[in-house]
């Protein structure tokens, strides 16, 4: 899945989120990732372990009941929004 914040017809941030679905982890790509939170599709945050570097992150799903889940990131400044599945 790719998502993209627009700003005026200019993408100012894009994040890549695969594999989707997913078993096990999830790889986020993207720019300055300052920031990412997991939620339920009942708003609730949940626990999940990350490892980061400058251009991507991971996201380990394993604890993570079966289910949709929203990703939630900060790509320089700008919140982007996407949505992975945990088989």
């Amino acid at each position: 899945d790719l998502n993209i914040v627009l700003c005026k017809n200019k993408i100012i941030s894009k994040i890549k989120c695969f594999p989707n679905p997913t078993t096990r982890f999830v790889t986020i790509e993207g720019e300055n990732i300052t920031n990412i939170s997991i939620f339920n599709l009942l708003g609730q945050e949940m626990n999940a372990e990350f490892n980061s570097s400058n251009d991507y992150s991971t996201v380990n799903c394993e604890n993570l009941p079966v289910g949709t889940y929203i990703l939630k990131a900060t790509i320089n400044g700008n919140t982007v929004v996407s949505s992975f599945i945990k088989n």
